[in-house]
C-alpha cells in the first residue's frame, strides 16, 4: 500500500506563506496546545481564497483547510477522520508545509493489535489514539513539499530537530485524492 506520495501543486508557496503570516499572530493555534486545528469561518475564508485557486488548477474543489501544530517531540499515532457535511469521509488528504518542516516526519503503521483508544484535545477534538506497542512502522515521509498522505491510515509526526511549532496545512478536497496513491 502507498501510504503518501508527494505531488506537483504549482503556484503553492506564494499562497502557503500569506495563509502562514495570517495566521502567526493567531496564539490560540500557534500556542494552544493543540494539535488538530479547524479554522474558524474568517479565517477559513482568508485561507480559502489564498489557496482554492491552486487547488483548482490541480483539479481539486477546496473543501477545509485545517492547522496541524506539533508543539513537542512526537503526536501520538492515530487515525484522522473528516466531518465535511455532504461528503464522505476523506482516505486522503493534501499537506502542505507552513513552518519547521525540515528534519520532521510523518510515520505511518499497521496495526499488530486494534485497540484504540479515545483521547480529546484541548479544542474538544476527537481522536483514536494506537499505543506504539501495538503498532508496526511501514513508511516514512517529511513534508517538505505538497504531499497526498492517508490519513485513515495509523500515523503521527515526529520532529527531532527541537524547532517548535512544527506546522502543516491539512486540505481536504474533492475528489478524494487517495486515487493518485492506488497506481
Amino acid at each position: 500500500m502507498k501510504y503518501f506520495k508527494h505531488i506537483d501543486l504549482e503556484g503553492w508557496k506564494g499562497p502557503t506563506l500569506k495563509v502562514h503570516k495570517f495566521v502567526r499572530d493567531q496564539t490560540q493555534i500557534l500556542q494552544g496546545g493543540a494539535f488538530w486545528n479547524i479554522l474558524s469561518k474568517e479565517k477559513h475564508d482568508f485561507c480559502y481564497q489564498q489557496l482554492s485557486p491552486v487547488f483548482e488548477k490541480a483539479g481539486f474543489n477546496l473543501l477545509r483547510i485545517s492547522f496541524l501544530v506539533l508543539n513537542g517531540e512526537e503526536s501520538d499515532i492515530h487515525q484522522d477522520k473528516d466531518f465535511i457535511p455532504g461528503f464522505p469521509d476523506r482516505l486522503a488528504r493534501i499537506n502542505l508545509p507552513v513552518l519547521n518542516c525540515e528534519g520532521t516526519e510523518t510515520h505511518f503503521y499497521s496495526s499488530l493489535k486494534w485497540d484504540p483508544i479515545v483521547k480529546t484535545l484541548p479544542n474538544g477534538i476527537k481522536y483514536a489514539f494506537h499505543p506504539p506497542e501495538h503498532c508496526k512502522l511501514e513508511g516514512t515521509v517529511s513534508i517538505t513539499k505538497p504531499t497526498i498522505i492517508r490519513v485513515r491510515e495509523l500515523h503521527s509526526v515526529a520532529n527531532h530537530t527541537k524547532i517548535y511549532p512544527r506546522i502543516t496545512l491539512t486540505c481536504a478536497v474533492d475528489p478524494d485524492p487517495v486515487y493518485l496513491l492506488e497506481d
